[in-house]
């Protein structure tokens, strides 16, 4: 059940994409009215599925603080990530920031997962490794050139 309660936001994130593709125009009215104006019915799909994720996101802290149960720390930083990211996105009505989302939440907790300095200790040796595989290149100049060009051409 937990794991069904945590991928909540994603699912719903789906399911609200896939309701608002069908009808693009209404879904462009609807952020229109709720979230301001400005939303085209490409961005209409994106921009409701964001928000839903937003509100179904704040909807799980808020059921967790009312039962006084302990809220987890990836559920808190899972909600702020979708919550700074989602709000970009609806703000400059890009959906590329919900996009990083993801990749952004991987990277928090990957570096959650190994620790201080974790990062250098996983990605040390392999640095190491490519650089003495790497050969030193030596850049010089070749030739100038030097063209010339009647105006009609600049056009």
């Amino acid at each position: 059940m937990k794991f069904l309660y945590d991928l909540l936001p994603v699912i719903l994130f789906f399911g609200t994409f896939k309701v608002a593709q069908t009808n693009p125009d209404s879904a462009a009215a609807l952020c229109n009215q709720w979230l301001g104006s400005g939303f085209q019915a490409d961005q209409a799909p994106v921009i409701c599925a964001t928000a839903a994720a937003i509100i179904v996101s704040l909807l799980q802290i808020g059921v967790k603080f009312v039962r006084r149960e302990k809220i987890d720390p990836m559920l808190w930083i899972s909600v702020a990530v979708i919550l700074v990211f989602g709000s970009l996105t609806i703000w400059l009505h890009d959906e590329m920031f919900i996009k990083w989302k993801p990749t952004i939440l991987y990277w928090i907790f990957g570096g959650i997962l190994l620790g201080g300095g974790g990062l250098v200790r996983a990605y040390s040796h392999a640095a190491h490794l490519a650089l003495e595989a790497g050969k030193i290149i030596t850049m010089g100049l070749c030739a100038i050139l030097k063209i010339r060009a009647d105006y009609a051409f600049h056009a």
